[in-house]
């Protein structure tokens, strides 16, 4: 399940001795389900390194990202990262370099 802007609507109960001004009986509950992959990913080379960063998906309010894994497919190694950056050593200099990331929420690991 991904978070796609679908809401659930329903009716609360308030209580008789519940006394508040501008406020409905409706509720919207938003579900965040795995997230999308993160975007605007920019990368610095140099001969024997690559350093990759990227802007994190979007998520609700409340829902953190655990953390991302990159997926350095040419090495056929990943690595765990706690921020929207990392570094990579490459096994050959010079080599090139196919990578992907992802973010992984309580749900378990986006795009």
């Amino acid at each position: 399940m991904r978070y796609d802007g679908a809401q659930i609507t329903g009716v609360v109960n308030l209580p008789e001795c519940y006394t508040a001004t501008n406020t409905t009986n409706t509720t919207v509950l938003s579900i965040q389900g795995l997230l999308e992959a993160p975007t605007d990913v920019h990368y610095t080379a140099s001969k024997e390194s690559v350093i990759v960063s990227w802007i994190p998906p979007f998520t609700l309010e409340g829902v953190p990202i655990l953390h991302y894994s990159v997926y350095i497919t040419s090495q056929g190694v990943s690595e765990q990262s706690n921020t929207t950056e990392t570094h990579i050593t490459l096994e050959t200099p010079c080599a090139s370099t196919t990578y992907q990331i992802s973010a992984w929420n309580e749900v378990g690991e986006g795009n």
